[in-house]
């Protein structure tokens, strides 16, 4: 039992300590496809591959984020009901593109909810991107819980 609060207030502690730099809201608000389902409940991101970009021209488009509604420990913790997340950083985006979401945080509803993330500017190189979409999760945990 001590192992696991010592877990839990060590893994508390990294995700409320972590600096991470906050992106802008979009201004105009992006727009979140809502056609985009979460077929096998892990969270959903759409499209899987976003449209190609051309060198020295503007470049816009909008992905839509399903957030997925636990966050897996693995074996010796299990799963855990998670809140809201929050998309501190997009890596490896092309030089000359930023991006931006609609919201700070994106709580996780049930029916789900659809938030979205917007990429813009004008790519000054050429090549192949593979994006790494870091997120901060939020949870409850409740080691006494007690309901009246």
């Amino acid at each position: 039992m001590i192992k696991k609060i010592i877990f839990f207030a060590l893994l508390y502690s990294c995700f409320t300590w972590h600096c991470c730099h906050a992106e802008e809201i979009c201004n105009p608000e992006c727009h979140p496809d809502l056609s985009c389902k979460d077929i096998l409940k892990p969270g959903q991101v759409c499209p899987s591959a976003l449209a190609q970009a051309t060198l020295n021209t503007h470049y816009q488009e909008t992905m839509t984020v399903i957030p997925p509604s636990v966050y897996e420990f693995g074996e010796a913790f299990g799963n855990v009901k998670l809140t809201k997340i929050v998309i501190t950083e997009i890596e490896g985006l092309p030089p000359g593109i930023q991006w931006c979401k609609n919201q700070e945080d994106f709580p996780v509803t049930e029916p789900n909810s659809h938030y979205c993330c917007q990429f813009y500017g004008t790519p000054t190189a050429t090549g192949e991107y593979p994006l790494k979409i870091k997120i901060k999760p939020y949870f409850i945990i409740c080691f006494h819980c007690f309901f009246l």
